[in-house]
């Protein structure tokens, strides 16, 4: 597969210092095609193989999935489920973004004219 085939030169890339080679199979993992399947494979690879703090690769895998929810639900919920028990750091970073998304869109609902509460609920602690 050619999405993992990329991922691998850029995490060899990365480890024996040549950014070049890691620029370029970081671009083409961007144009590369893949299935739900193949991407969660993809995922695994890059959660395996990286630092935690090499978000250039990891945060756009956690953000694929975070707007694929409707892929994992029907096409791979098992190997996703697998993946972030495999990765618990994996499943917090593509929560974190779903979440993040969603208090965007509460954020932007409620400022809406004429819709929503117009004061945010002061809630008694």
């Amino acid at each position: 597969m050619a999405l993992l085939r990329h991922a691998r030169v850029y995490t060899l890339a990365q480890r024996f210092g040549v950014p070049a080679l890691a620029t370029l199979a970081h671009k083409k993992i961007h144009l590369t095609q893949s299935t739900a399947r193949g991407e969660i494979e993809y995922a695994r690879y890059v959660y395996g193989h990286t630092k935690v703090s090499d978000e250039s690769i990891r945060k756009p895998v956690a953000a694929f999935w975070a707007t694929r929810s409707h892929v994992l639900r029907h096409e791979a919920e098992k190997e996703f489920r697998s993946m972030c028990l495999e990765f618990p750091q994996f499943g917090f970073d593509v929560l974190s973004l779903v979440l993040d998304n969603q208090e965007k869109r509460t954020a932007r609902s409620e400022t809406t004219i004429g819709g929503g509460r117009k004061r945010p609920r002061v809630s008694a602690v």
